[in-house]
């Protein structure tokens, strides 16, 4: 199952606007034999960040008009390298 990924969220609150967002991460299977749950972290996703890059008509009404200013925010990078996806973040 090593080509296979999961999207696990984690909930926090955006540190610059303040907003409870649901951060998501890209998780990888590892095709550990002695746990097959096992993920290993790929890439974290900013709602806020994430928002002006869709369809106008799929964008969420809450972030509309939000444009993040902070590079390599903490947030993205807070997630456990090596993870059983069956546990919550």
């Amino acid at each position: 199952m090593k080509n296979y990924y999961v999207i696990l969220e984690k909930n926090t609150t955006c540190p610059h606007f303040g907003e409870k967002i649901a951060i998501s991460a890209k998780y990888r299977f590892t095709g550990n034999p002695n746990n097959d749950y096992e993920v290993c972290f790929s890439k974290a996703f900013c709602p806020i960040v994430q928002n002006p890059k869709l369809h106008e008509d799929e964008q969420r009404k809450e972030y509309k008009g939000l444009d993040c200013p902070v590079q390599n925010c903490p947030l993205l990078n807070d997630f456990p390298k090596i993870w059983d996806s069956r546990d919550p973040l």
